[in-house]
């Protein structure tokens, strides 16, 4: 009778835990992980910014962003899994870069926070991290 009690207990307690977790949008097991596209191009050209990412199992959609518009998204990240690739277009030029990976050896983030600031000679992390423009 003590085992049976206890299992349902232990299930039960379990059960709403995981719930509690999953409600607050937090990462139980991994960690989170904010991804940001900030437009600090030129005001002398006033095309908009499009950003497309995408992981293997998200698609993201398409944002545009005005001059100093930032736009991002937030994900928990699986070890060795997580990859968002991102396109940018902009004023006839094109950018293609990894947003994020979890396979990073150095992370040029910031304690979670990758802040991309885009300008006119491509896009960049604050520790490094620089990609320039190509031409469509």
């Amino acid at each position: 009778m003590f085992t049976k009690i206890t299992t349902i207990y232990i299930v039960l307690s379990y059960l709403l835990f995981a719930n509690i977790f999953r409600g607050a949008d937090s990462c139980f097991l991994y960690y989170k992980v904010h991804v940001t596209f900030i437009n600090h191009l030129p005001a002398y050209f006033p095309q908009p910014l499009l950003v497309h990412c995408a992981s293997k199992d998200d698609d993201l959609g398409n944002h545009t962003l005005t001059l100093n518009q930032r736009w991002g998204f937030a994900f928990c990240v699986k070890p060795f899994s997580t990859l968002f690739k991102c396109q940018l277009h902009w004023n006839g030029l094109k950018l293609s870069i990894d947003a994020y990976d979890a396979m990073w050896v150095l992370n040029p983030c910031d304690k979670g926070n990758c802040a991309w600031t885009v300008s006119a000679g491509g896009a960049g992390l604050p520790r490094g991290n620089f990609h320039s423009w190509e031409d469509q």
